[in-house]
Parts: C-alpha cells; sequence; structure tokens
C-alpha cells in the first residue's frame, strides 16, 4: 500500500499544495491571527521579567501535557506540573510516560537556543533524538521499515524517506518568504506528517517543527489540544490544507484570546 501510495505520487503533497489560494473565511481567520499574535507579543513585552518567565513555563507545560497527551501519555496536566516543578512521579505511570514529558520539556529549551536555525534534516533527526532517547534505541534515525498514520493512511516507504525529506526542506527555503508564515507552516507540518519520517515520535516532532517554523516568522507557538485532536487528525487524514488552517488558526486565537 505505501509503495502504491509513492508510486502514484500520493505522498507529494506539496506539488498539490502549493498552489493554494485562501478563500475569505481563511483570509479572515489569517488577518484575526495577525491582530491576536501582535496583541498577545505586546501585553507579553509590557510584562516585568518575573511575570514573563511565569507565563512562558505555563505555557510550556500546557504544551508538554498536550502534546504528549494526543499521543496516549496518561499523565494528567497536575501530574505534568508537579514533575516538571519538583520532579515528582506519579506512581500509575510508565517510565516512557515519564520520560516523554522530561525529553519534550527539555526540547523546548533547546529550540530557545536554536530559534535563529533553519528547519533541516539535521535539525528534525535532533529534535527526534532529544524526543525518543531513553525510549528508543533507533532516536535520531529515520524508519528502516514501513508504517502509517492509521490503518489504510499509508505513509512514505523507508527507502524514499531521506529522498522526499530533502524535497521538503528545498521547498521550504524556496517558499519561507513568499506564503503567510501559517500557510507556510502547516503545509510543512501536513507534509511531513505524510512522510512519516520516523518509526516514532513523528506527531511530536512534526508539531515542533511547525512551531519553529511560526516563531521564526514572528509568530507565537500553536497548542494542539488533546480535547479538540480529533478535529486536528481528520484534517490530517483528508490531507486538506483548508481544513487544518480553519483548525490551526482557529486553536491560535483561542488560545492567546483566552
Amino acid at each position: 500500500m505505501c509503495d502504491r501510495f509513492y508510486a502514484e505520487d500520493g505522498d507529494n503533497l506539496i506539488s498539490r499544495l502549493s498552489d493554494f489560494i485562501p478563500d475569505q473565511r481563511i483570509l479572515e481567520l489569517l488577518k484575526t491571527t495577525d491582530d491576536t499574535n501582535k496583541e498577545y507579543t505586546l501585553f507579553l513585552n509590557a510584562l516585568d521579567d518575573n511575570t514573563r518567565a511565569t507565563f512562558r513555563d505555563q505555557w510550556e507545560k500546557r504544551y508538554v501535557y498536550n502534546t504528549n497527551s494526543i499521543e496516549g501519555n496518561t499523565m494528567s496536566q497536575e501530574d505534568v506540573n508537579a514533575f516538571l516543578k519538583n520532579g515528582k512521579k506519579p506512581e500509575s505511570v510508565s517510565k516512557r510516560e515519564i520520560f516523554e514529558t522530561g525529553n519534550t520539556s527539555e526540547v523546548l529549551q533547546f529550540l530557545k537556543v536554536k530559534s535563529g536555525e533553519k528547519v533541516s534534516q539535521d535539525l528534525a533527526r535532533m529534535l527526534h533524538f532529544l524526543i525518543q532517547k531513553n525510549i528508543d534505541e533507533h532516536a535520531g534515525y529515520y524508519k528502516n521499515f514501513y508504517n502509517y498514520i492509521k490503518p489504510n493512511s499509508p505513509t512514505t516507504p523507508p527507502q524514499h524517506v531521506k529522498g522526499r525529506m530533502g524535497n521538503l526542506m528545498e521547498w521550504y527555503i524556496k517558499n519561507e518568504d513568499k506564503m503567510y508564515p501559517f500557510i507556510l507552516a502547516s503545509i510543512f507540518h501536513m507534509q511531513f506528517e505524510v512522510i512519516h519520517p520516523f518509526a516514532d515520535g513523528n506527531g511530536r516532532v512534526g508539531r515542533l517543527l511547525m512551531n519553529h517554523i511560526l516563531t521564526a516568522h514572528n509568530y507565537l507557538p500553536v497548542t494542539i489540544m488533546e480535547k479538540t485532536k480529533q478535529n486536528y487528525y481528520r484534517a490530517l487524514e483528508n490531507m486538506s490544507l483548508q481544513q487544518f488552517l480553519l483548525y490551526t488558526l482557529t486553536s491560535f486565537i483561542q488560545e492567546y484570546r483566552r
């Protein structure tokens, strides 16, 4: 199924989505997103350093909880908060879930240092290594077997991952100054998830890369919330950029207006 998907160019989303023209509804959401981004950035800049750091810490804990919960981690928001604050480990969770939580927090700090670095295959592999260390012996390496997002949702065959990832990075460099940042980041994320370059951790790495693109273009990062994950997955499964933008833009506006 994956071989046929590749042979028919089904996994080459960027060739189909690059000519996307936003309709009026998307344009209105993009404008509201721009306004929200500016308003919240001004709000943050008006705070003293300690309060601003507190807001950042709260966002990071919320992001860690949601991005891992989406993937099946059973730690609650309270568990995550307590573990990241003082190392308190819940008795009912696995070592893997503890590593996932600690690793995600660490990678957010790593990306602060790498804020000016261009998206690349090396960066993607490094993020995967940090996310999967102590969990997966192949952390930082592309997959060497076939996988899928869900049954009947094929991905790029392992032997073609490096080529497809190379094409994605070339496309990004070519288009990074030509597109609305949210459209750019969304197409990148959708293509990354269709390739599904790693054995595990693709969703978490893909969301980190999407936010890395947004912050590189002076946008705040967006959190894909556990409670609305079905809308997120549905847009990815349908390979619908329109659907994905409706979801992510609305999520961004709700997150920062809240």
